[in-house]
């Protein structure tokens, strides 16, 4: 690349060479090869972060009407729709776990249904549960597992954050309330002040 810059510089936009290919690795590393990894949040630092995303799903956000006639108007619009996005993120959080209770709940009940002989025997739950609710063996696995896990944590439920996220986050999290203040303060049902 420095050779083809220098005979750029020196013969103009005309130079007689092939454009050289791109290097493998990324251009930020070549700058600066000791770039630290970005490092995961964990415990105080994790908590806090996970405070700032509390909404109360439970209070309508009045929305502006979209009059962009100035920049303080679009931002305070834009606010508004951050702040219902959130909240859609936070009722969608307390479906997920819902529906992990429904399947655990499912599940027996199909046992129990095997056991009476009402499902065959040879049916398996992960097949019934494909044709029957369309959800695969391994989204089940995952919704219950969440559920499971983070079902005594009644603050969750108004946790901004989208699913996405928390999946990404969900071992983070469940070290986090590992730390017993930490857990006592999401364990509690307590609405956030909107």
């Amino acid at each position: 690349m420095s050779a083809f810059l220098s005979c750029v510089l020196r013969d103009g936009p005309t130079v007689d060479m092939p454009f050289p290919k791109p290097p493998k690795s990324k251009l930020k590393d070549l700058f600066d090869p000791k770039q630290k990894q970005k490092r995961p949040l964990f415990g105080t630092e994790l908590h806090e972060y996970l405070k700032t995303y509390l909404v109360n799903s439970n209070v309508d956000v009045n929305v502006r009407h979209w009059n962009p006639t100035s920049l303080e108007n679009v931002i305070a619009t834009l606010q508004d729709g951050y702040k219902i996005l959130k909240q859609h993120h936070a009722r969608f959080l307390i479906h997920y776990f819902n529906l992990g209770i429904a399947l655990d709940l499912a599940f027996d009940y199909f046992k129990i249904a095997q056991l009476q002989g009402d499902v065959p025997s040879n049916i398996k739950w992960a097949a019934w549960l494909k044709d029957n609710v369309g959800i695969s063996a391994s989204y089940d696995r995952q919704i219950r597992n969440i559920s499971k896990t983070f079902g005594s944590y009644k603050r969750l439920k108004y946790l901004g954050i989208s699913i996405k996220e928390f999946i990404s986050r969900k071992e983070q999290i469940r070290l986090t309330f590992v730390y017993p203040d930490i857990a006592t303060y999401w364990k509690q049902d307590i609405a956030p002040v909107s």
